[in-house]
């Protein structure tokens, strides 16, 4: 395969840079995790308890110290103290499984929309529409 161009994004290791890209577009990870584009909030996540943020976005610990430290406005765990470190790949196995949903709020409350076959256009209306994204 050769790629026409290529496109490194910041934080392309998994924790801050884009969740989704594709022709033309790309989502930030903020919106889906349900910030405003003022940097407001929906949902105050730094207040909740490990085992809400991880019945919300699943049992990875790189992932649910990203959402708390995106919403707290901090560097994300693997930038911390100006040290890069890598997803370890027992996380990154376990959130590219699928059965890592599966319990969570992703689909219902976080990411995507599920359960249609044109859920990326209810996602672009109540996730980042109504939320004030264009």
């Amino acid at each position: 395969m050769h790629a026409v161009r290529q496109t490194r994004w910041f934080g392309q290791d998994g924790l801050r840079g884009p969740i989704l890209s594709g022709t033309g577009f790309y989502v930030r990870r903020d919106a889906l995790y349900g910030a405003t584009p003022a940097g407001g909030h929906t949902e105050s996540f730094c207040s909740m308890e490990a085992g809400e943020l991880a019945r919300r976005f699943g049992h990875s610990d790189h992932l649910v110290a990203s959402v708390r430290n995106l919403h707290q406005q901090q560097p994300p765990p693997s930038a911390a103290g100006g040290r890069r470190r890598l997803l370890l790949p027992h996380d990154a196995t376990l959130v590219a499984s699928c059965a890592y949903e599966k319990g969570t709020g992703w689909g219902d409350q976080v990411g995507f929309m599920y359960h249609s076959v044109v859920e990326d256009y209810f996602t672009g209306y109540r996730r980042f529409f109504s939320r004030g994204w264009t």
